[in-house]
């Protein structure tokens, strides 16, 4: 990968002669002139580095007594100019470039995601039976429009979406699953009642987070590889990455632009006081009790909170009536 990215921005190799060449290295390295593969020689040392650095290296080598001379030029910036009179080349890339945004018009493949229950070959030939399938062009079909109507002929499924990726179809769905609750009931005039313990647990000991920094760094996609512009990893905790295809008149290459925004963050450890911390609890026994009891009729609820040194537990006893 550093060799493919080097051939693209170009290096040249060359030969330092006829002077000192501990000095020579020196003051590479002292005036920071970044040199690679230094090899010994009979007469002196050759090594790479880029065109821009190579004019530096002039000056360094008249003060080491000696003299440089490119042997190698390796890279696009060579070959490039070499191609500027050559219209059959410039046709070609041309050529291949329709081709490429002509076949990326058409869905190639189709895969499904997040399906648990969903069997993938019913929902493989449910977009079959509705025009989704490997050769037809995107237009011929309403993405958005598609995945309403999932929604309306699956009982099972609670969420769906269709997305290109390149010249793939990725069907994402998210299956509903109902709460498994175990419930003691008890009989009272016709009704089924049933009684139900929360509990919700609250920290003294908090961490208040912040942005220490954000960084956006890119990489070049094509053909199934991945070239990262950019060197190492700076060790951020949240890394979030966006797709930017390559469009010609409109249509998408198979070549994308990947923008990964990474993000640092830094913890400032703070204390609650006893009135935050019982509030917190509260707080929380409520969120649970929406999602534990929303669908029910809470018929009697008591709250109570017990506070010791380090968190605070709210237990909450409710009475709810299951509509049948």
């Amino acid at each position: 990968m550093i060799f493919l990215f080097r051939f693209i921005i170009g290096y040249v190799r060359f030969n330092f002669t006829g002077g000192f060449t501990e000095q020579f290295l020196s003051s590479c390295f002292e005036k920071g002139i970044e040199i690679r593969e230094v090899c010994k020689t009979a007469s002196g040392v050759s090594a790479s580095c880029s065109p821009k650095t190579y004019k530096r290296l002039h000056a360094v080598a008249r003060e080491s007594g000696g003299k440089t001379k490119i042997y190698k030029k390796v890279g696009l910036p060579f070959i490039l100019p070499s191609l500027r009179y050559r219209l059959g080349f410039f046709v070609g890339l041309f050529s291949f470039v329709l081709i490429i945004a002509f076949l990326n018009s058409f869905v190639w493949s189709v895969e499904v995601v997040g399906n648990t229950g969903t069997s993938t070959a019913s929902i493989l030939f449910y977009l079959e039976d509705n025009g989704v399938k490997s050769g037809v062009p995107w237009s011929s079909f309403d993405r958005q429009r598609l995945a309403w109507k999932m929604l309306a002929d699956f009982d099972s499924l609670a969420w769906a979406h269709i997305n290109r990726d390149g010249a793939k179809a990725v069907v994402e769905v998210s299956e509903a699953t109902p709460p498994d609750m175990d419930y003691s009931r008890d009989r009272l005039e016709g009704n089924t009642v049933v009684s139900r313990q929360l509990e919700a647990t609250a920290y003294r000991d908090q961490n208040r987070v912040s942005v220490a920094k954000t960084d956006e760094h890119y990489a070049l996609n094509f053909f199934g590889l991945s070239l990262p512009l950019y060197f190492g990893n700076d060790g951020s905790d949240v890394v979030s990455k966006t797709e930017k295809p390559l469009t010609v008149k409109g249509e998408e290459l198979p070549v994308s632009l990947s923008v990964f925004s990474r993000t640092t963050y830094q913890a400032e450890p703070y204390s609650l006081t006893d009135d935050a911390l019982t509030a917190l609890a509260e707080r929380k026994l409520d969120i649970l009790k929406e999602q534990e009891l929303g669908n029910f009729e809470i018929i009697n609820e008591s709250v109570s909170v017990e506070l010791s040194e380090d968190r605070a537990v709210a237990t909450g006893n409710y009475v709810v009536r299951i509509k049948e």
